[in-house]
C-alpha cells in the first residue's frame, strides 16, 4: 500500500510540477488520495482530476488543438501557411521510418485507429506477463560492461546481479484522451506492445520536437501534430515564486512583433493589471530586511536604517517602528514571492 508522500511525489513526477496545499488538501477531503491507496483509483486518474480542477480555476489553459488532421488524407493544402505546411512535411518524414513501418505492420496490421478507440487499444494490450520497465542510475563495475540492444535497451555481461538500487522510476506511454485535452499515460512492460509503442514515441519525441503524447496518437491514428511557432511553459519555483519563469521556444522565422504578441497574452494569464516594479528604496528595504537579525528588535532595525540610509536620502528615514516593519516585509514579499496568478 502507497502511503501518501509516495502517491504525492509521482503525482507530482506526473505532472512535472509540484502540488499546492490547496489542491492536495481539496485531493484528501474529496477522498481522491484515498481511492488511490485503496486502488480504487490509479494515479492516471488522480493526474486527469488535478488537471481537470487546474482547467476549471484558471490555473491551467485548455491545450491548443494540437492535432490537425490524418496525414493520409492530406493531398493538396489550399490555404496553407508555413505552420501546416511544416507539421505535414514533418510527419510524413517521420512515416517513412523503418521502426514507424515496423510498428504498424506488425501491431496495428498496416492500419491506423479512431482518436475514440484509442483508450480501448492501449488497454487492451495492457500486459502483466512481461517485466515491468523501470528507468533507474545503475553502477557498473569495470569488470562488467553494457552493449546496446537493437531496441534501445543495454545488456550487461557479463550478468550482473543487483540486489538493491535507488531511485527507480516507472516508465510510461504518454497519450491524449478522446477529447484531446488531457494527456494520459500508463506503466509499460519490458518487450510488450505498449513499450514498443513508448520507444517509438520516445525516438519522435527526440528527433521532430513532438509532445510524447502527440507522437503516440500520430502512431496509431495518423493525426498529425501541429508544429506551433512559439511553445510557451511556466516553470514554477515552489520554493520561491519570483524565481519562476516563463519559458519561450521560439521558431527563428516569428517575427519580432508575433512574439511580443504572444508574450504580451502569456503574461496577462500571471499578471493582471498595471505591474509597478519596486523602487530603489523598497528594493534595499527587502535587502535590508533578508539581512535582518530574527533576535534584533525592530526599533533597533530601524535605527541602523536612518543611519546607513537616511543621511544620503533624507526621504528614506523612518520614524515610527510599525510603518518601518511593515514595509520592510511587504518589499521583501513582493520581490521574493510576487503574488502571481499561477503560484
Amino acid at each position: 500500500m502507497e502511503n501518501l508522500n509516495t502517491i504525492k511525489k509521482n503525482l507530482e513526477n506526473l505532472l512535472k510540477e509540484s502540488i499546492s496545499e490547496s489542491m492536495w488538501d481539496y485531493l484528501d477531503q474529496k477522498k481522491f488520495l484515498q481511492d488511490v491507496v485503496e486502488r480504487k483509483k490509479t494515479l492516471s486518474d488522480l493526474v486527469e482530476i488535478v488537471k481537470e480542477i487546474q482547467i476549471a480555476t484558471g490555473v491551467r489553459n485548455k491545450p491548443k488543438d494540437r492535432l490537425l488532421y490524418p496525414l493520409n488524407k492530406v493531398t493538396i493544402l489550399p490555404n496553407a501557411d508555413r505552420v501546416s505546411a511544416l507539421s505535414v512535411a514533418i510527419a510524413t518524414i517521420a512515416s517513412k521510418s523503418k521502426q514507424f513501418i515496423n510498428f504498424r505492420e506488425s501491431e496495428l496490421n498496416k492500419k491506423v485507429i479512431k482518436i475514440t478507440q484509442v483508450d480501448k487499444w492501449i488497454q487492451s494490450n495492457k500486459s502483466n506477463k512481461e517485466i515491468t520497465t523501470f528507468i533507474t542510475n545503475l553502477e557498473i563495475p569495470n569488470s562488467h560492461r553494457s552493449i546496446r540492444n537493437s531496441d534501445g535497451s543495454y545488456k550487461i555481461t557479463p550478468p550482473l546481479s543487483i540486489s538493491n538500487v535507488n531511485n527507480i522510476k516507472e516508465k510510461y506511454l504518454y497519450y491524449l484522451d478522446k477529447k484531446l485535452i488531457n494527456i494520459k499515460n500508463v506503466p509499460t512492460k519490458q518487450g510488450g506492445v505498449l513499450d514498443k509503442l513508448r520507444i517509438l514515441s520516445s525516438e519522435l519525441h527526440e528527433e521532430f520536437s513532438w509532445e510524447e503524447s502527440e507522437a503516440t496518437m500520430f502512431i496509431l491514428t495518423d493525426y498529425i501534430p501541429k508544429i506551433d511557432p512559439i511553445n510557451s511553459e511556466y516553470i514554477k519555483n515552489t520554493y520561491c515564486s519570483g524565481l519562476s519563469k516563463i519559458h519561450m521556444e521560439i521558431d527563428p522565422t516569428t517575427s519580432p512583433k508575433d512574439v511580443m504578441v504572444e508574450y504580451s497574452k502569456l503574461r496577462q494569464e500571471f499578471i493582471t493589471g498595471r505591474h509597478r516594479d519596486l523602487s530603489s528604496k523598497h528594493l534595499n528595504l527587502a535587502i535590508f530586511y533578508a539581512k535582518k537579525n530574527k533576535d534584533e528588535k525592530w526599533l533597533q532595525s530601524m535605527y541602523s536604517w536612518n543611519q546607513n540610509y537616511g543621511e544620503t536620502k533624507p526621504t528614506w528615514r523612518y520614524q515610527i517602528v510599525t510603518n518601518f516593519a511593515l514595509h520592510c516585509k511587504r518589499a521583501f514579499g513582493k520581490l521574493v514571492s510576487p503574488n502571481f496568478n499561477k503560484i
